[in-house]
């Protein structure tokens, strides 16, 4: 994980930092679901721990647009496998 992202992490979940406590939370985010992690482990990593820092309603911001997203273009694919425009 990049060093500013580690630090900000450890400051979030200790007020302090300590690489010791990112280790931690890094190996129980993997414990979690071990198989999601043996490829771009650490990009996965990144991105949880930028959610794990991000406020709650910036997180549920972020899930909607990207709900939204996926949506928007579940329906678009359909319409073209269709010949719609």
């Amino acid at each position: 994980m990049e060093r500013v992202l580690a630090d900000v992490l450890s400051l979030h979940l200790c007020g302090r930092i300590d690489l010791r406590t990112v280790g931690e939370w890094c190996q129980k985010e993997i414990e979690t679901d071990p198989g999601a992690y043996e490829v771009s482990a650490s990009q996965r990593l990144a991105s949880r721990a930028v959610l794990e820092i991000a406020p709650k309603a910036l997180q549920e911001r972020y899930w909607a647009v990207l709900e939204s997203s996926a949506m928007a273009n579940k329906l678009s694919s359909g319409r073209k496998r269709r010949g719609l425009r």
